[in-house]
């Protein structure tokens, strides 16, 4: 090849190695096809590529070279795709029941934010917000026959689980506002900081027990509620279920040991208390 005719042109060296009848003897072929390519062959990527070939165990090593631009743009669009996955902050039932942080809503369309599109009351979910945000049930996001269809009621018994789950002096002096039959659930301040026991699979012990924060909820020993006898309500994917309101999750949804209908180990194990008597559990 001499030296002034490579500008412009790629080179595909196939070197075919195929063994002889007698097994000694090997053939090598090699072929240039032109093409162009532009000024930019140092930045050559290396490929080894199949090509049909009669004989056996053909070898192909094709050097291909590709402008720096396209390169870059290659390394730009992969730059983009990783920092769009790190920072997309889902929630909510459709993303894997994901909640924001503390101070952030989970919109409608299910991304944790602190703009009023996303904190508006009528349409955040308030069970996937943080603790600490906006988003607030109302009269409104109580979820209704206009915009849960399938969600029935459940007379005599609230409509929501207390939205407190941080308590005592370091959360700034918050205090379980108890919550269900005689205030058993939500009543203790756990040593940890947490409002409890959440349900009656919970040993009270775990908040009422050693290191109870008394300035900040109670932290007496009371005998477990019955189960309810009215008839359970229905709760959807993302809405209150448990003894507290007397809602049992739809069917395939699990309720949690937080009172939350969902799917997932964070709905559906035993280890987060999977409350089988109000939806399904693994």
């Amino acid at each position: 090849m001499s030296g002034g005719t490579f500008r412009g042109s790629f080179l595909i060296r196939v070197a075919s190695q195929a063994l002889s009848d007698d097994g000694n003897a090997w053939s090598l072929r090699r072929k240039r096809l032109q093409g162009h390519l532009g000024k930019d062959r140092q930045n050559a990527l290396n490929y080894t590529v199949p090509v049909l070939s009669q004989q056996r165990n053909p070898k192909v090593t094709a050097v291909v070279f590709l402008p720096s631009g396209l390169i870059m743009r290659f390394a730009t669009l992969a730059i983009l795709s990783l920092v769009s996955g790190a920072f997309a902050g889902n929630c909510g039932p459709q993303n894997g029941n994901a909640k924001c942080a503390a101070t952030e809503c989970c919109s409608q369309y299910g991304w944790c934010g602190t703009t009023v599109d996303h904190c508006d009351a009528a349409t955040c979910l308030h069970s996937f917000s943080g603790v600490s945000s906006s988003c607030k049930p109302t009269s409104t996001t109580m979820k209704t026959s206009a915009t849960k269809p399938n969600t029935s009621p459940a007379t005599g018994f609230p409509n929501a689980v207390p939205e407190i789950d941080v308590c005592g002096h370091a959360q700034g002096g918050v205090t379980c506002p108890g919550a269900g039959a005689n205030g058993y659930f939500y009543r203790c301040c756990s040593s940890a900081g947490h409002c409890g026991p959440k349900n009656d699979i919970q040993d009270q012990n775990l908040y009422c027990g050693d290191g109870c924060q008394a300035g900040y909820g109670k932290c007496n020993n009371m005998k477990a509620p019955a189960e309810p006898t009215a008839p359970k309500g229905t709760a959807q994917a993302g809405e209150d279920c448990g003894p507290i309101v007397n809602k049992k999750c739809a069917s395939g949804l699990c309720c949690s040991g937080s009172n939350f209908c969902g799917t997932g180990a964070d709905f559906c194990g035993a280890a987060n208390w999977c409350q089988s008597k109000w939806g399904q559990c693994n």
